[in-house]
Order: C-alpha cells, then structure tokens, then sequence
C-alpha cells in the first residue's frame, strides 16, 4: 500500500473531530507564533478562528493546549507529539524581530510587518515589563503537563543562518524550540531511526582487552581524508541528541513561516516505524537490533594511523574527545508489534494540526508515511497541494482535499 496525503481545509478543532480516535502514529507541527504575525486577510470570514492574535498569552496557550486536547483523541497512545514553537517578547517590537527568513523581499517584509501591526499592534502582559522574553515555549509545556501529557525532551533548534536583527541590547535569537510529548509513559520511538554523524575527534574504547585504550587523532573530523578513514575503520553514529542545527528554511511562497524540511524528517524517523503498521490494529512494527563489537576487527591502520594511550593516565588524553565503546547498533530485521497477523504492514500516519505550506506532508511522502494535514487558510491548502504533488508527478490530482473546495483564485495567487 502506498502512502497518501489527505488535507482537511477548515477550523483545526472541527476538523479532528472528523478523524477517528487513535487514528495517528505521529503529529509533528509548528502552530502559529502569538502576536508576531497574522496569516489570513482581515476580510477572511474564518480571521476569528485565526491563532496567535489573542490578547494575553494565557488565552493563547488555553486555546492550543484546547487544540492538542483534541490531538490526543486521535494519536495513539503509543504515539509521539513534536511541536516546534518560539517564543515573543512584550511590546510592540521591532520591524528586524518578527521574520524567520533572511531571503524574503522588501515588499513581502513590509506588508507582513503591517498585518502584524495592525492585527495585534502591542503584545502587553499583565506584570511584565516591555522587552521581556514572555516564555510560550515553556508555559505550553508546562499546561499540557498540567492535561496529563509526558513531556519528554526540548529540543532545540539551533539556526546557522538566523535573520539579523536590530536589537542592540542582547544577543541575537539564533534558536528555537522543539517540544517532545508523549500520551503516555511508554511510546514508540526509534532510537535507530535517526542517528548523527559521529564527529570525528572521538576515542573508541576497548573496555575489555586490557589497559591500552585506541585513540583517534585529535582533529579527525575537520579533515575529509580523515574523516573517510574513520567511516572505514566503523566508529558507528552517535545516538541524537538534543541539538539540532539546520538552517532557516529557503522556500520562498507566501507562507513566511515554513520550517525546514529536514526537521519534520527526524521527527517522523524518530516518532514512526520506517517498515510500517498493522493493517487492523496500527500498531507500529518493532525493529530488531543486535549489538555487535567493532574492535573484533583489525583497525585500518593504513587509513588512520592510531596511538595506544594509557586509560589510567586521564592526562595522556587530553584533547582527544569523548569515550566511546567499541560496539555499535546492528538491525537484524523487523518484528509486528501486535499478535494480529493481518499481513503486510502499511504505512504509519504522520497528522500536522497546523499544515501551512505542507512541509510535513512533503517529508512524510519522502519516507513512505501517509499523512493528514489540517489548514484553515484556503489559500495554503492549495499551496500545500501545489507543492506536494509538485514532488511526484504520479500524485497529481490524487491528494484529497476535504472542506472548502480547491480555489481557483488561491491557485492563481499561489502561482503568482
């Protein structure tokens, strides 16, 4: 069965209501950001159901947590929930502040800044001083706690290439936030699923074969030579940490807060079974993995030349990097995760509450996952589909849309 994309056009909280319980695997998202931008036209007669322009941010953070109240409904309880949200800072704030691309254009930065304005023109809270940092990230954390979810990880997202701003008095906001929720104590979550690349500058241990410890020299990761020697000799990829460093997203639509595509991509990796899920029950397959020595095998001393260093000599180390072992992760194959043999798994379902310019769907199409998008702007629906079917020819015409009908007119602006 292949993957399918279906995008439900409306209100986000209508709209769940339509999806069955238990229904998802997987929900990566990025909701709209309080008071720093308004998406739909101020003639739009969905602008009331428009997030991020509530007055105070308790109200803001009550009706998105009323948002993943629903979510919860509709994931499985052994699914997985990452929300990528930034933060604000109190009062009316600068024209430098609000825009997450470098690369936009002079016009589109003008007629954002002044839908801004004009839709919430002073981001004041009650016992907070102007120029503040208000903390959305960490008080929708701490509300959906309070609902019962396990909050498990923040993640967060560093961006080389962040857009300058004119603030003159702190440092320059160079990252955000990526929140990991669960439903429950236990989830799936596929630690093999996405691993870094090891850097290079790391000791590979032999905990077993005595008191002389193999040193990789120190250095190794910045020397391409180098760094292909120790991909032959096996060092194994590290597991991910919580750092993430990607770059601001260069789609140039009309849709200014696309996020890159790469981050969708660890979420799905890490939050969904890559074999699949049970046709009658979804539960995701297991994947089965050995542990296997690496210093079992001759190191590539022609490729990589090593020094043997005392470990009970901390000091003959120095600078070398962090201690590894000498194992590495091994998958032998899959598992069901269910007794129903009811056959050859299908793809899990990745939801985005909050679809955008369809980014999610995109990534999730890519790794072979079915995903349900939810977007209340006609105008980005049609982007979405644009660019969705934009990747494989053989998707044309084939994403369903539910809800208001495609807009000829949207179309058009979207192509213009």
């Amino acid at each position: 069965m292949k993957p399918s994309v279906c995008i439900l056009v409306g209100d986000v909280t209508a709209r769940l209501q339509d999806l069955p319980a238990a229904s998802v695997h997987c929900v990566v998202t990025s909701p709209p950001y309080w008071g720093l931008r308004t998406y739909l036209p101020d003639d739009h007669p969905a602008k009331g159901l428009e997030m991020g322009a509530e007055p105070t941010p308790e109200e803001y953070i009550r009706r998105l947590a009323d948002v993943f109240d629903q979510v919860r409904r509709v994931l499985r309880p052994d699914g997985t929930m990452w929300v990528n949200i930034g933060d604000s800072r109190t009062g009316s704030g600068g024209a430098g502040e609000w825009s997450q691309r470098a690369n936009l254009r002079q016009e589109q930065t003008a007629r954002a800044f002044v839908q801004r304005r004009g839709n919430n023109p002073n981001r004041s809270v009650e016992g907070l001083a102007d120029k503040q940092l208000v903390g959305i990230p960490w008080r929708l954390a701490l509300e959906l706690q309070r609902r019962g979810w396990w909050w498990r990880s923040n993640i967060v997202w560093h961006k080389p290439n962040p857009t300058p701003g004119s603030a003159k008095d702190r440092p320059q906001d160079s990252h955000e936030a990526i929140l990991l929720f669960a439903p429950s104590e236990h989830y799936y979550y596929d630690a093999e699923g996405y691993r870094e690349p090891t850097t290079g500058n790391t000791r590979l241990c032999d905990n077993v074969g005595g008191p002389k410890t193999l040193i990789a020299p120190k250095g190794a990761g910045n020397n391409p030579s180098r760094k292909k020697a120790l991909k032959h000799l096996g060092l194994p990829d590290r597991a991910c940490r919580d750092v993430w460093e990607m770059n601001v997203s260069k789609f140039s639509g009309e849709h200014f807060a696309g996020f890159p595509p790469e981050l969708p991509r660890r979420c799905i990796l890490l939050g969904t079974s890559a074999k699949g899920c049970c046709p009658a029950c979804g539960a995701p397959w297991q994947r089965v993995v050995q542990r296997e020595r690496l210093l079992d095998r001759e190191p590539c001393k022609t490729l990589l030349p090593m020094r043997t260093v005392d470990k009970h000599n901390p000091s003959s180390a120095q600078g070398v990097g962090h201690a590894r072992s000498g194992t590495r992760t091994v998958t032998l194959g899959w598992t069901a995760g269910c007794d129903c043999n009811a056959g050859d798994p299908i793809p899990c379902t990745v939801l985005d509450p909050f679809l955008g310019a369809g980014t999610t769907a995109i990534a999730s199409l890519q790794l072979g996952r079915s995903c349900v998008g939810i977007e209340l702007y006609n105008k980005y629906a049609n982007m979405a589909r644009r660019r969705i079917t934009g990747i494989d020819p053989l998707l044309r015409g084939k994403v369903e849309m539910i809800g208001q009908p495609a807009d000829a007119r949207a179309d058009k602006e979207v192509a213009e």
